[in-house]
């Protein structure tokens, strides 16, 4: 397992993403240290990308694991999305009402299939808003956590 820039990563999981648009998984959140978290899971090459986020910086690594559906808690596969207007206008309307997406409507949104980043997609999701991982992980949280604290103090030296 290598730690790598947020950048880095981001970029390979799009690279991936356009070449196999199945299979996607995202959640993020804060952490009770008010740090971003991202994991992106793709369970057809059985491979979890973690990447944490400060303001100042992130850092994260991909790394292999057997069985991916095992870390994924609900079944909302992420995807950039082409979607008709009419959805489109139905998405807006129901965040301007309820703030937010209703899950039928979620459900219609699902079932249009993900397109590559290249094809100009209308929206991107669903995606989770809370920790989808489970325990397994907890050591990989907390080897990134102290990397993401090396990565801040050099560029903290920098500004000094």
């Amino acid at each position: 397992m290598r730690i790598r820039s947020a950048k880095e990563i981001l970029k390979e999981i799009f690279e991936e993403y356009n070449k196999e648009t199945r299979g996607w998984y995202f959640s993020i959140y804060l952490d009770e240290a008010g740090r971003l978290n991202v994991y992106v899971i793709n369970i057809l090459k059985e491979t979890l990308w973690r990447i944490l986020l400060e303001p100042h910086g992130g850092v994260g690594t991909r790394i292999g694991v057997n069985n991916a559906t095992q870390y994924v808690l609900r079944r909302y596969e992420f995807g950039f999305r082409k979607i008709p207007q009419e959805l489109l206008e139905r998405i807006k309307k129901e965040m301007r009402i309820y703030g937010r997406v209703r899950r039928s409507t979620i459900e219609v949104v699902k079932e249009c299939n993900p397109v590559r980043t290249t094809e100009n997609p209308s929206v991107v999701g669903p995606y989770i808003v809370s920790p989808f991982v489970r325990p397994p992980i907890t050591t990989l949280d907390e080897r990134i956590t102290r990397e993401l604290k090396k990565e801040l103090w050099k560029k903290a030296a920098y500004l000094v």
